[in-house]
């Protein structure tokens, strides 16, 4: 009976790393139906949004739209957060028996994968993010630029992806009870 010799990996951390992070950043970019769904849900977003918070549109009263200013913003940020968080979640879950068994075998250490993983995730989702904010900027006419808004927007969203990551590094129980753990 024959057996399968296990081929090793790249030795040094920085070619881990490399492999690791190419691996994901292909399954993102592969992920065309989902990317092309998340612009989609985004830019509905915005356009609910701005339907909501109607006295923020341009031409209205400034002074009576502050606070519907204020709250658009907020709930702009938390939306935004929110998605980064449950979608990290989410990856984390579906993933973690895979990353398990690699592990068992040595290909990387936790750190490699975490960091890897984030390098590939964190500029789609503040891609996605500022895509939101721009949107949102384009229906309500918000008084701020759109390098501001969409920058704001993208390091929320980057913050969120970060908290899903270390609350999905908690759960044991694949993407049901990383998505428990993280509501």
């Amino acid at each position: 009976m024959m057996r399968r010799r296990h081929r090793p990996g790249p030795c040094n951390p920085l070619g881990r790393f490399s492999a690791l992070f190419l691996r994901s950043w292909r399954q993102n970019v592969r992920n065309v139906r989902i990317n092309l769904l998340r612009l989609l849900t985004v830019a509905g977003e915005a356009v609910l949004f701005a339907e909501l918070f109607d006295s923020c549109k341009p031409g209205r009263d400034v002074a009576r739209s502050v606070a519907d200013r204020t709250a658009l913003l907020s709930f702009g940020v938390i939306n935004v957060v929110m998605m980064g968080v449950m979608k990290t979640l989410y990856v984390f879950g579906n993933e973690r028996e895979v990353v398990a068994r690699e592990r068992q075998r040595n290909q990387y250490k936790a750190i490699e994968y975490l960091l890897s993983k984030a390098a590939a995730e964190l500029p789609l989702d503040a891609a996605f993010s500022a895509a939101f904010a721009l949107g949102l900027k384009a229906r309500t006419g918000l008084r701020t630029s759109g390098k501001v808004l969409g920058g704001t927007f993208a390091v929320m969203a980057m913050a969120g992806t970060a908290l899903g990551f270390a609350v999905g590094s908690l759960s044991t129980h694949g993407a049901e009870g990383a998505m428990a753990l993280g509501v």
